[in-house]
This record gives C-alpha cells, structure tokens and sequence, in this order.
C-alpha cells in the first residue's frame, strides 16, 4: 500500500473510533470506543514513527539527500516529539476509570486537536517522500 493510502486508513480508523465513542449515550459503547483509540494510538501511531525512527529517516539520511530533505527530515521528527505527547495525554484521559460525560466535551476537544495534528504530519510526510523521487 502506497504511504498516502496507509495514512488515510490510519485516519479513517481514529475518526470511527471517534464517532462511535460520541454517537451514543451508552457507558459501555464509550468505554468501548475509548479502548479502540487506545489500541489505535499504541498500534498505529507510536508504533508508525517509531518503524519511521528507526528504518526509513536513518536510511534516507544516509542516502545523503540534501539541506532541503534533512531540515524536512528533521521536522517531522519534531513533530513525532509533540504528537506522542499528545498521543500519551490523551491516552492518560481514556484510561479513565468512568469517562465522565460532563468531560465529554473536554474528550471530544483533545481527540480533535490530536485529529488535526496528525492530519497536518500525514500531509508533511507524504509532502516529503514524492519529493525524493
């Protein structure tokens, strides 16, 4: 699968874990959807930049690619810092014991940001691999 592809998978499951997570009242379904964006932060975005961190920056840097390509390289990498950050916040709020629905909006609010952010890097790096050819 083409990297465009896996990102638009990756943001497809994170928005049906979202929407399932507010579409009900139901505890349970909330709990339920709360362990799906768990899994989906573990699985698939630290699991993503750690194989980006280890397999595929250090051997496009070797390849020497140029100024352009390492300040690039080097800004995505800044990026996987934050969004991790952000990933364990927002982890530490679905952990929760009982996700309180008088802090579904705060919920809703960190799981959009997180949204927003990770849309902004899959365009970046897709931004970044196109230009290599």
């Amino acid at each position: 699968m083409e990297k465009s592809g896996a990102d638009h998978e990756v943001l497809s499951l994170y928005i049906e874990s979202f929407n399932r997570m507010f579409a009900q009242s139901s505890p349970q379904v909330m709990r339920d959807a709360a362990e799906a964006v768990k899994l989906f932060l573990t699985r698939k975005v630290v699991d993503h930049f750690a194989y980006e961190e280890r397999h595929i920056f250090p051997a496009l840097l070797q390849a020497n690619p140029g100024e352009g390509v390492r300040n690039r390289v080097s800004e995505i990498q800044a990026e996987h810092k934050l969004l991790l950050k952000e990933a364990k916040r927002l982890d530490k709020i679905l952990a929760q014991e009982e996700l309180a629905y008088d802090r579904a909006g705060f919920l809703r609010k960190a799981m959009l940001d997180f949204l927003h952010h990770l849309e902004k890097h899959a365009s970046r790096e897709n931004a970044l691999f196109p230009s290599l050819m």
